[in-house]
Order: structure tokens, then sequence, then C-alpha cells
């Protein structure tokens, strides 16, 4: 009995693509043999093409969201900066300190409409892991 395997999709779709690469009217039984899957899992594969291709497209989608940059990234990288010099230190350091000096940094940048909000500093703690 042999082990069955799931694929993943982007492998149900590597296959679909070689099987559409053979020549036009090529068996089942003779795509079972070149590519060393079963019968059932050729069959389903055909069967499920469209599907399987639309749900490849929206994975492939969603892979491609942009990363956005914070509020203020001159802001942001400064914090960065002295928080590692500040850790290096042994220093600890909590988020209401972080909020302030963040918003004296932005003051110094020239920022005056930057606010240190619980939400930004939130998003800045998880964006310096």
């Amino acid at each position: 009995m042999s082990k069955r395997t799931d694929l993943l999709i982007s492998e149900k779709i590597a296959l679909l693509k070689k099987f559409r690469s053979q020549p036009r009217g090529t068996s089942q039984r003779k795509l079972c043999e070149l590519f060393g899957v079963p019968k059932s899992t050729v069959s389903k594969l055909l069967n499920e093409e469209t599907l399987l291709t639309e749900r490849w497209t929206l994975e492939q989608a969603s892979l491609g969201k942009r990363k956005r940059d914070g509020k203020d990234p001159e802001v942001e990288e400064a914090l960065n900066l002295w928080f590692s010099a500040v850790l290096t230190k042994g220093i600890r350091i909590s988020g209401p300190i972080l909020k302030n000096k963040a918003e004296e940094l932005a003051q110094m940048l020239g920022r005056s409409d930057f606010e240190a909000t619980d939400g930004w500093l939130s998003r800045w703690k998880k964006g310096t892991r």
C-alpha cells in the first residue's frame, strides 16, 4: 500500500502546467506514468483546474501586499537609533517614555503634526522585532 501525500496548491498548479505542456490528446494513464502520480490525482486536478487556478491567483495576490511605512518613517528611524543606543546601556524603557521620546524627536525633525498614540507605539514595537 502506498503512502498518501497531499500536494500543496503550488505543486498542483505545477503539475497542471506540465500536463498542459504535453501533446494534445495525451491520455491520463500516460500522464500518470510520466509524472508518477495516481490516476485519481490526475483526474481530480484536471476536473478542478479552474477552481485551483482561481485559488492560486488569489493566494499570489495576497502575498503581494505591500509593506507600508509608518506615519513618519524619519521619526521612527530616529527612535530606532535612540532605542538601540539605550538598550546597549542596559536601560529598560517603558511605553510612555518611548512615546515621549518619539514626540520629542518629531519636534526636532520639524514634524509638528506627529502624535505618538498607543496604536502607533504598538505598530512600532512590531516593526522593531
